[in-house]
């Protein structure tokens, strides 16, 4: 039985028990590696002091795998490097979103990206969570054949029959997530101020690293807001069941992910039958029109404002049309699609990835 290792800085990530749980299978036997540390806590820099890089190459050198199943881009890296050295190892690289190192133009940013596409070379398979993703930066750099492509659905456990939403008054806007974007704080704010006894806003999670706090402690003030910091996965189905509408708009400018990648939302929105309103001339808003996961507005006060009150008008008929053409049985959740992809990897020839799998449905 072939064994495989799957690595990542980030095992305390919610996607990463989703992959672990997902690539369960009897045809393969997968462990995983434990590096004891949280990338979401400890830098690049950190990591290469405390020689966790080192650790992890002596690891992979000595194992006895038969695929590296590698999660995180610095992950990759090393994987890549460890191949050169045990080259009859099949690897895999699993990119949930592109590093914003990568992407700067400098230096610095040229360097990490020729160091990348070098090492990709050595990559026999690679796993992204969007098309667009593979389009827009990848495929330049490796053949389409060998990228799989595995959405970031929702873990089964999850999994549970949709509540009807509440009453559509007062109407209830909920917002989850690792706040990245300072600009849709702002405009978020003066939404709220705007809507004040038309809609409450339930706001869960907190700020990426460099993002104002302020902001979302003034967000805290409104008399229209609850804040409640961060959460846990297994309380998203009661999140939603409380509230009418996602708030899933996304500012293309903080940060390539958001013209690239489908956000995590759009999937809650179609698990838990709650629309989702998003911004037009996206990525993301083309693929929630097109699984009638929600509609869409312009990204500024007076367009989202409208939005809301336009479901909200007539006793929430338009709402409840937008609501109820959800379809019932859309693709949100896992079942099996890693341990597919891991299935498709051990099958084929070490050198030769199948281009007939490319998609691990």
């Amino acid at each position: 039985m072939k064994k495989v290792l799957f690595v990542s800085f980030a095992t305390n990530h919610a996607s990463y028990l989703r992959r672990v749980q997902d690539a369960q299978s009897e045809s393969f036997r997968l462990e995983t590696y434990s590096t004891g540390v949280d990338k979401n806590s400890q830098t690049i820099f950190r990591r290469l002091l405390n020689v966790s890089y080192l650790r992890l190459l002596v690891g992979l050198l000595n194992s006895d795998a038969d695929v590296f199943w590698l999660w995180g881009i610095d992950v990759c890296f090393i994987g890549s490097i460890a191949k050169l050295f045990r080259p009859s190892k099949t690897i895999v690289w699993d990119i949930s979103d592109i590093n914003p190192h990568l992407i700067e133009k400098s230096l610095k940013g040229r360097l990490l990206q020729g160091l990348e596409r070098t090492l990709l070379k050595q990559a026999n398979w690679l796993f992204l969570t969007s098309p667009e993703f593979f389009e827009r930066y990848y495929s330049r750099c490796i053949e389409r054949s060998k990228v799989v492509l595995v959405e970031n659905y929702l873990s089964n456990l999850l999994r549970q029959e949709p509540s009807a939403p509440p009453e559509i008054s007062p109407f209830k806007v909920v917002y989850t997530g690792i706040f990245r974007s300072e600009k849709l704080l702002r405009l978020l704010l003066e939404l709220t101020n705007e809507m004040r006894s038309e809609a409450q806003f339930h706001v869960y999670g907190y700020c990426a690293s460099g993002v104002d706090e302020g902001l979302l402690n003034s967000l805290s003030h409104q008399a229209n807001v609850t804040v409640y910091g961060k959460y846990n996965m297994v309380d998203l189905p009661r999140i939603h069941a409380d509230s009418h509408l996602i708030f899933g708009l996304l500012d293309e400018d903080a940060n390539d992910n958001e013209r690239w990648l489908l956000p995590n939302r759009i999937y809650y929105a179609g698990a838990f039958r709650r629309p989702i309103l998003v911004n037009r001339g996206t990525f993301t808003a083309e693929i929630v029109l097109e699984r009638r996961l929600g509609t869409t507005c312009d990204l500024s006060v007076r367009d989202m404002a409208g939005a809301i009150r336009l479901m909200t008008a007539n006793g929430g008929e338009i709402y409840s049309r937008l609501q109820t053409s959800i379809p019932a049985r859309g693709e949100h959740f896992l079942d099996g699609h890693y341990r597919r992809a891991i299935e498709t990897v051990i099958a084929a020839p070490p050198d030769c990835a199948n281009a007939e799998a490319n998609i691990a449905h």
